[in-house]
């Protein structure tokens, strides 16, 4: 029975990151844009839950870097979106360059940095 119990464990674990996976890989088949989009929507989804539960769990931690750190992640999440809204191709803004795009995605990774 322990087997069973593990590979309902090992199910649990690898079940969502799977299921994400798949659903960006559907995406690539019908155009890069989507399987773009969907990626940075997983990773600004990521990003926004890491900054919510470091921001609110402050009462119950004296670590003031996790904090900080949240913080921070929240405001690459921010970029992020800008980064993906600005993607070229996206036709959300009349900047038809690509260079908009590139530049947020560089200020969200030094940010990160």
């Amino acid at each position: 029975m322990p087997e069973k119990d593990s590979a309902q464990h090992l199910l649990k674990i690898w079940f969502p990151p799977l299921l994400l996976s798949f659903i960006s890989l559907l995406g690539l088949e019908f155009k890069y844009l989507v399987f773009h989009t969907l990626a940075e929507f997983f990773s600004i989804l990521v990003a926004a839950t890491a900054m919510v539960v470091g921001t609110t769990s402050r009462t119950f931690t004296r670590n003031n870097y996790l904090i900080f750190v949240s913080v921070v992640i929240g405001w690459c999440a921010g970029i992020d979106l800008l980064h993906t809204l600005a993607f070229k191709g996206m036709n959300l803004l009349n900047d038809d360059n690509g260079n908009t795009g590139v530049q947020l995605w560089v200020v969200a990774r030094f940010l990160q940095a």
